[in-house]
């Protein structure tokens, strides 16, 4: 009985494929983030609107004005640092997509790390995917074409 010859891969295709999913889930990420700024925004004035509400707070005495005013830059360093999240998050996928600045996406990566537990997963695959020989084949070839001006 003939064995069939086995079906032999190209790896940089896989890893194209691989490389193209992992770019969507960073655009999903950064979209997620823009979703993150509008509820912080909700969040903010429902909670402002029920604690400066004389009628809500009737017969306890009223919510010191000064910690509301504190909160508004809680919330405004939080909006901050949501929408840098997600600028970082869209400028990798474009690096994933185009195949640069290896580097800036592995940052980008370990920071996503941070956010338990579909950053932290994002990030590992991330990092494993970026370690393959093959992978930084193709980071290395694109840096070495715009080095001599292929662009």
């Amino acid at each position: 009985m003939d064995t069939p010859a086995p079906i032999l891969r190209d790896q940089r295709e896989v890893d194209s494929g691989q490389l193209k999913i992992v770019a969507i889930f960073y655009y999903v990420t950064a979209g997620i983030s823009l979703l993150g700024i509008g509820f912080l925004y909700v969040h903010y004035l429902i909670f402002s609107n029920l604690i400066l509400n004389p009628k809500f707070m009737h017969p306890a005495p009223a919510f010191p004005i000064g910690v509301m005013a504190a909160l508004k830059w809680v919330y405004l360093g939080l909006g901050v640092l949501v929408l840098v999240f997600g600028i970082l998050n869209f400028l990798a996928a474009g690096f994933i997509s185009r195949r640069e600045n290896r580097t800036a996406i592995l940052v980008v990566a370990g920071i996503n790390c941070l956010h338990f537990p579909f950053g932290a997963i994002l990030g590992v695959v991330t990092f494993y995917l970026m370690q393959r020989d093959t992978v930084r084949m193709q980071f290395d070839e694109v840096e070495a074409g715009k080095g001599r001006g292929d662009r």
